[in-house]
């Protein structure tokens, strides 16, 4: 009965519409520090962490990372920093490949929640888990594109392991110069 409970109030909790209302109400900069919470810790004895964005299967890759590394590798997942970002950013910017060209249309002010709630949560992150850089699965994921950008502007290295969309006409331009650089690295781990 009691699982089920908690099964159920889950659910609530974490669906959409509401996950969002309680970010908008928390405001851009509680709810990075909300986000941060849910930051699955992973501590190693070299070196700084490498906070790891987990997605479906980028979870084998981060397992195969923890068991032979001593590295730290904290991660969290992506449709958590997703439902945050919801409270701010309209559905139709979240479309895989397609989210680069619409940032112009993105209202300005959406944009500086995301970008307070993106550097909040980064720097919640900093201190709770000590990571030194950012390491995603692909480019082409929109919820990662403001913590791309809070991570440039806090001085933390943001690496992809693949780079489809970059390798187009368009996504090279974005990403190969000026202030949208990326460190793109094929990761390998031995």
């Amino acid at each position: 009965m009691l699982a089920t409970l908690k099964r159920r109030l889950a659910r609530i909790v974490f669906a959409e519409r509401t996950f969002a209302a309680v970010c908008r109400l928390a405001g851009p900069v509680r709810a990075g520090a909300l986000c941060a919470r849910f930051v699955e810790p992973h501590a190693g004895p070299d070196g700084p962490a490498c906070l790891c964005i987990d997605r479906d299967v980028f979870a084998k890759d981060i397992a195969q990372l923890r068991a032979r590394t001593r590295r730290g590798w904290p991660s969290i997942r992506q449709q958590m920093v997703f439902l945050c970002q919801n409270a701010w950013l309209p559905r139709w910017y979240f479309h895989q490949t397609r989210f680069q060209a619409r940032l112009p249309d993105l209202d300005p002010r959406a944009v500086a929640a995301a970008e307070r709630f993106s550097i909040s949560f980064l720097r919640r992150v900093r201190a709770r888990h000590g990571i030194g850089a950012i390491l995603t699965a692909n480019v082409d994921y929109a919820p990662d594109e403001f913590l791309r950008r809070a991570a440039q502007r806090e001085g933390i290295p943001f690496l992809v392991l693949l780079k489809e969309h970059a390798n187009t006409g368009y996504g090279h331009g974005v990403f190969a110069t000026g202030p949208a650089r990326l460190v793109v690295t094929n990761f390998k781990v031995e």
